[in-house]
């Protein structure tokens, strides 16, 4: 029997112990799902479960200007007003020019990815890995620059004021001890990387908040400085400290607010220096009493935590991102502490600090139409002064079954300028740290401004894609960069306000 005889003979065999299999007694062989011979299915694409949206990048123009790198402008800031009247066989009065040169160095602002071609040719018909990969860096960079607008900052601000510590009874679980505490400023881009706690309770002395563990994976974004500069983190504060007695006491912690911070991370220890100081909690405000703490010391399952030793919170490869513009010295920007919550009641008819925000740049600048940015939780607490509770509104409507349905609640999408009747958006920034909120003109309605917004990019390319070659060391990859470099111009910071250090509640 040749070779292909066997062939056909051996297919023959096999076809009639199929057809015996079917029809009756012959080969059989249980199979169950036990032997593993069943398909996976696995859902396409894949399902990316991460915010990276950026509401606040898209609303700011982007210019660009090749061919230099950076940008000048001149902006008229003044014209007088001299005597209007004169006299026959006279001549009228001059009024004076005031021009004011402005220039801004563009920044490079990069973000890397990369695939090895195994991972390339792995993902073919499920989620193309290297356009992901793309994706992604771009999304990223998009939502860092957003923040970036908002809180980048090329100068150090500086060491926060010393913190005042007081024991309050009969309010917590903390027990008799000497205790020793320091803060450390964050800045907007600083907060944006790890949990700020927010106290549910204001009474108007306290706000309570229990301490908390802050593990290594969630401080090393804020407290590893070693190898890095500008990561957003001030140096170390001055030390409060207060003895307690009994086993039921609360910590108040209460310090003067810094222009240019977002946050603030306390730090907890029972000896003084900085040998055994535990992170008890990284908030908005600069009032809390901690009712609990989390421990002191290095936990067990902690890295050693680094303290900064030396000013972070500037980075000279930074932009000045709109905070720091506006809190910079002569910028005519309205600025206020609040150092508190929010206030509004009845009598008032009025949310008082945004209000007075905006009758003092109607003073100043002459406009009364606002976009007012700020996080949620400022929402959220900005709704509850603007409604009376006791007058709450309740909408009823009927249902697709004729059952009567409820509406309860409330959102504050605007605000209307009690000063000159305009509408103000209100617009929720998911970058904005709690405690600071933007008062940001949304037209320059003066005759020949030349501009439309208060701030915009410019820069001498925007966003690419940079392609880099694989190499030996590296392997077969797709090594790439999205990249971009200029500049946020502050073109109006005189018609913009800023409210900081305004508390939960």
């Amino acid at each position: 029997m040749d070779l292909q005889e066997l062939i056909q003979d051996t297919l023959a065999k096999v076809a009639a112990a199929v057809k015996a299999t079917k029809e009756g007694p012959g080969m059989r062989k249980a199979i169950d799902i036990a032997q593993g011979l069943y398909g996976y299915s696995l859902q396409k694409p894949a399902q990316q479960l991460v915010p990276l949206m950026s509401p606040f990048y898209n609303s700011i123009p982007r210019v660009v200007k090749p061919g230099a790198n950076s940008d000048n402008w001149k902006q008229i800031t003044a014209l007088s007003s001299p005597e209007l009247f004169t006299s026959e066989r006279a001549a009228g009065n001059l009024f004076t020019t005031t021009v004011t040169p402005k220039t801004a160095a563009f920044k490079v602002s990069a973000l890397r990815g990369e695939v090895t071609r195994e991972a390339q040719a792995a993902s073919v018909t499920f989620d193309d890995a290297l356009a992901k990969e793309t994706a992604n860096t771009l999304l990223i960079s998009l939502k860092l620059m957003g923040q970036a607008y908002l809180y980048a900052n090329v100068t150090d601000l500086g060491t926060p004021n010393t913190p005042v510590v007081t024991e309050v009874n009969a309010v917590g679980t903390i027990g008799a001890a000497d205790y020793f505490v320091v803060v450390v400023g964050l800045t907007g881009m600083a907060a944006n990387r790890t949990t700020v706690d927010l106290p549910d309770v204001w009474d108007g002395t306290n706000a309570f908040l229990a301490g908390r563990a802050v593990l290594s994976a969630d401080l090393n974004p804020l407290q590893v400085t070693t190898a890095l500069s500008g990561v957003g983190l001030s140096i170390i504060s001055a030390q409060g400290t207060v003895t307690t007695t009994g086993a039921d006491n609360g910590l108040r912690i209460k310090w003067t607010a810094k222009p240019g911070f977002c946050a603030y991370a306390i730090f907890v220890g029972t000896v003084t220096g900085a040998a055994n100081l535990h992170c008890e909690a990284i908030v908005s405000q600069t009032e809390v009493t901690l009712t609990s703490l989390a421990g002191t010391g290095v936990l067990a399952n902690e890295n050693t935590v680094t303290i900064p030793t030396a000013d972070e919170t500037g980075n000279a490869k930074h932009f000045d991102g709109i905070l720091p513009n506006l809190l910079a010295v002569g910028s005519g920007a309205y600025i206020k502490a609040v150092n508190g919550t929010l206030t509004g009641a009845l009598a008032d008819g009025e949310v008082v600090q945004i209000q007075q925000a905006f009758a003092a740049l109607w003073r100043t600048a002459k406009i009364g139409k606002f976009r007012v940015v700020m996080s949620g939780q400022d929402v959220k607490n900005l709704t509850k002064k603007g409604i009376i509770s006791n007058a709450m509104q309740i909408f009823a409507g009927m249902g697709a079954e004729g059952r009567v349905n409820l509406t309860i609640g409330a959102h504050v999408g605007e605000i209307l300028n009690a000063t000159t009747g305009d509408r103000c958006p209100v617009e929720v920034e998911p970058w904005a740290v709690p405690g600071t909120v933007f008062i940001l003109p949304m037209e320059i309605p003066y005759p020949m401004a030349n501009i439309s917004t208060p701030f915009q990019w410019v820069g001498n390319y925007d966003w690419e894609r940079w392609e880099y070659a694989s190499t030996p060391t590296t392997g077969p990859i797709y090594p790439f960069e999205t990249r971009c470099n200029g500049v946020l111009e502050p073109l109006f910071t005189g018609g913009c306000g800023v409210l900081y250090n305004i508390y939960n509640g």
